[in-house]
C-alpha cells in the first residue's frame, strides 16, 4: 500500500511539471519570438594556421553575429569571398561587397557599407573581434575564407598553410 501511494504521488508530480511546462510554452510566445529576434552569434577561432570551425552556414536575411578569438601567437585576419587573388593578397570578389557590417575590434566599433574592397578583419594574439551584419539573398551561394596575413622568414601566407574554410549563405545558421 506505502508503495502504490508513493508511485501515484510520483506520477502525479511528473504529470503537473509537465503540464506547467508545456502551458508555460504555449503562453510565452513572445519570448520565443524576443530571442529569434537578437543577433545569432557563431564562434570562430583562430589558432595554430587554422579556423575552427572552417565551414559556416549563414542565413539570409537574419542578423548574425562572426565572433572571432584569436588563441594563436601571431595576428590572424579573416577575409571572405569567391576567387583569391593570384598574390593571395585576398579575394577578387568580397563576400562583404555591397553588405553593412558592424566591425568591433579592440573595442572599437565601426560601421561601413563596403564596396568593391574586400573586408579585412584583424585580430591580435588574444584578442577578439566581430562581424555583424544581415546578408541579402542577392549574396546565397558559396564562398571561401581565409587569413592572408603573412608568416616566417619566407613571408609564407597562412592561407597557403590551410587557414581557409567555406561559407554557404542562405542556409540555417550553424557552423562545422
Amino acid at each position: 500500500m506505502f508503495r502504490t501511494r508513493n508511485m501515484q504521488s510520483l506520477l502525479k508530480s511528473a504529470f503537473l511539471s509537465l503540464f506547467v511546462a508545456l502551458t508555460l510554452l504555449i503562453l510565452t510566445p513572445d519570448f520565443v519570438s524576443a530571442q529569434s529576434a537578437a543577433a545569432d552569434t557563431v564562434e570562430v577561432i583562430m589558432k595554430n594556421f587554422k579556423f575552427v570551425p572552417n565551414q559556416l552556414q549563414i542565413p539570409t536575411g537574419q542578423k548574425v553575429t562572426l565572433k572571432f578569438h584569436n588563441k594563436g601567437t601571431v595576428t590572424h585576419a579573416f577575409m571572405a569571398g569567391t576567387d583569391v587573388t593570384n598574390n593571395l593578397k585576398g579575394f577578387n570578389n568580397g563576400l562583404f561587397s555591397g553588405v553593412h557590417v558592424i566591425k568591433t575590434v579592440n573595442g572599437k566599433t565601426t560601421e561601413k557599407t563596403y564596396g568593391s574592397k574586400s573586408l579585412m578583419l584583424g585580430v591580435k594574439p588574444n584578442h577578439s573581434a566581430t562581424l555583424t551584419f544581415t546578408m541579402p539573398k542577392s549574396k546565397s551561394g558559396n564562398y571561401k575564407f581565409g587569413c592572408f596575413k603573412s608568416t616566417g622568414t619566407g613571408k609564407t601566407k597562412h592561407f597557403s598553410i590551410g587557414m581557409k574554410g567555406t561559407i554557404q549563405i542562405g542556409t540555417q545558421l550553424s557552423s562545422r
